[in-house]
């Protein structure tokens, strides 16, 4: 069975490159440089799948920079809505499974409880809308696809509030950190035994196909979180952690405050039990610390 993954160098698609490694299906990576791996050109793209005719699309590039996004939102367009509805009518005219990686910014942040699947969704920001686009460009080609929603990803290897944040403790810089933006921070190296979970079952003629959440489990605000980074180094933190709010900030694109996500769902399908967050934080903290 032959599996392409675009983005194989972003948080995800590189956790799931080393994760793949060993596997005996027959694994591709394609990064953005790679001829079909740039999503401006969809015609690349196209011309990629018709040759190498997949098995399993795995579709983990994204333009992610949310304020980036904003400002350029016909490139947000291309590459988080366009090119996803490339990928599914591929799917659909060759009967492949395709697994889409979207986000829980296509809510809006409101309330506290944690979002399920049926709940509406409701962007706030060019970068959820370019991705609820792709969400319901994908489900119109009626192809066999699974939309997984993620919260907070942070890879080890890449540049985010996490490794951001044990960088600035260990080197005595100060982190600002928002109090009213709660979620749950997940690791990508857990996403990706999710995606291969998938692959492996869709192997085995158990297809799971539909919309579904996925996040390591318990929730936490930013400030939160960065205090309990600075719990893990212990005496080796030297940096100073600041609560602050969203509204104290002028950001160039709104960012929702609850990004809670229930996971009940893919739990049940693929019965797997999410690691807390706190259990994946301490295993990032201890391969981050011999770095720096």
């Amino acid at each position: 069975m032959k599996i392409i993954v675009f983005g194989a160098t972003g948080q995800v698609g590189s956790a799931l490159a080393e994760r793949a490694r060993g596997k005996t299906q027959d694994w591709r990576f394609i990064a953005r440089n790679d001829f079909g791996g740039d999503f401006l050109d969809l015609r690349s793209v196209t011309e990629l799948l018709d040759r190498e005719a997949p098995d399993v699309i795995v579709n983990a590039a994204a333009m992610t920079e949310v304020d980036k996004a904003q400002t350029e939102p016909d490139i947000a367009t291309a590459i988080n809505a366009q090119a996803p509805g490339v990928l599914a009518r591929y799917a659909t005219k060759r009967g492949a499974y395709l697994i889409h990686l979207s986000t829980d910014y296509v809510f809006d942040g409101l309330g506290i409880a944690a979002k399920t699947e049926d709940d509406s969704i409701s962007p706030i920001n060019v970068y959820g809308k370019t991705k609820a686009i792709a969400e319901q460009a994908i489900f119109e080609q009626k192809c066999k696809a699974c939309v997984l929603r993620l919260t907070w990803v942070y890879g080890v290897n890449h540049p985010n509030f996490v490794t951001g944040t044990v960088k600035k403790l260990l080197s005595g810089q100060q982190v600002m950190a928002f109090e009213d933006q709660v979620g749950s921070p997940t690791a990508a190296t857990d996403i990706a035994e999710v995606i291969i979970k998938l692959v492996i079952n869709h192997e085995n003629s158990v297809t799971i196909t539909g919309l579904y959440h996925f996040a390591n489990s318990g929730y936490c605000s930013r400030f939160e979180c960065a205090r309990f980074i600075e719990k893990c180094l212990g005496e080796r933190a030297t940096g100073m952690i600041s609560a602050i709010q969203t509204s104290s900030v002028k950001l160039v694109a709104a960012r929702p405050l609850n990004c809670r996500l229930q996971t009940l769902k893919i739990q049940d399908a693929l019965n797997v039990t999410p690691r807390s967050w706190q259990e994946a934080m301490v295993e990032a903290v201890d391969y981050l610390t011999p770095q720096w």
